[in-house]
């Protein structure tokens, strides 16, 4: 007999937006840059603590472009009748977790409208800073996560996965170290520029590792 845990236990990021609130009206309280395909997000906490992915640095915040045909007056058109549908809903069945998705709608309609999504995009850093954080998914998003960070996000994550190596580590663990290294010190070598580093805590954690044997 075998017995499965059910609790998703929250992220650390989701526990820092629960235990410290967001820092920015406008935009999310928590980021995520990766995969995340595994990711607890938040856990058993609300909805609203989920963290916001961005699956490709360079191309930031997908989906916030308004289609063409779409006006802003049928948006908020569409927006209203959603609300209206789920009114009845909401009235029977109230409660935190209902509370927390509207929350996490509001929260989006507002960063589509607004300037914040300025944040993401990592294009408007200089050429000299990004070949600091260098050519990588894990050097892009770690200078993501400053532009983020500087512009009042609470927290952000950034992932960088294949790094469980059973065979041929010595061969692979070359390339991955130096990702690793150089978008670490990219981003703390920023952060002390800025004069951010003594406000911003940085955390660097492993499922696991290996010894040099």
């Amino acid at each position: 007999y075998t017995a499965i845990n059910s609790i998703v236990h929250p992220s650390m990021g989701s526990w820092t937006l629960q235990a410290k609130g967001k820092r920015s009206r406008e935009l999310p309280g928590f980021v995520l840059i990766g995969n995340g395909n595994e990711h607890p997000g938040a856990g058993f906490l609300d909805a609203s603590y989920t963290p916001v992915p961005v699956a490709d640095p360079d191309r930031g915040l997908e989906n916030t472009t308004q289609p063409a045909y779409l006006s802003d007056a049928q948006f908020r058109r569409r927006l209203s009748l959603a609300d209206r549908i789920d009114r009845a809903f909401k009235n029977t069945h109230k409660g935190p977790q209902i509370t927390a998705y509207d929350q996490m709608y509001q929260d989006a309609t507002k960063l589509l409208g607004g300037s914040g999504l300025e944040a993401f995009d990592i294009s408007k850093e200089p050429e000299k800073l990004q070949s600091q954080y260098g050519d990588t998914k894990f050097g892009k998003g770690c200078m993501l996560a400053r532009r983020l960070v500087e512009a009042g996000v609470r927290c952000v994550e950034v992932e960088r996965g294949g790094c469980d190596m059973h065979r041929d580590i010595f061969a692979d663990v070359g390339e991955k170290a130096t990702d690793l290294d150089t978008g670490m010190s990219g981003l703390l070598k920023d952060l002390h520029d800025r004069g951010m580093l003594e406000s911003t805590l940085v955390v660097l954690s492993t499922e696991f590792g290996r010894t040099p044997e």
